[in-house]
């Protein structure tokens, strides 16, 4: 399932760069969360078929965290890649 989401996430990247209409920029979308969610639960998993019981929910939980940290982050950091270059602003 971490082959098939990486592989799903691969070519949503590679749908998108070229997407000029809705429908393959939708469909780019589409595969980019289900591709996530196939290799995210697939990889929580096996994280936690590798922990003991006591072990689990503390791990598990530090790894929601990161995962969470490193979402704003990149999400944060899209924002000021694009307002660096100067997306969205047009000259009158």
């Amino acid at each position: 399932m971490i082959i098939l989401g990486t592989v799903m996430l691969i070519l949503s990247c590679l749908m998108a760069v070229p997407s000029t209409s809705l429908l393959p920029l939708a469909i780019a979308l589409f595969l980019l969360g289900l591709g996530w969610n196939f290799a995210y639960v697939a990889g929580s998993t096996l994280l936690a078929d590798q922990l003991s019981p006591e072990e689990r929910a503390k791990t598990q939980g530090f790894n929601d965290l990161l995962l969470g940290f490193g979402a704003a982050s990149g999400s944060f950091g899209s924002g000021v890649i694009f307002a660096a270059s100067g997306y969205g602003h047009w000259d009158s």
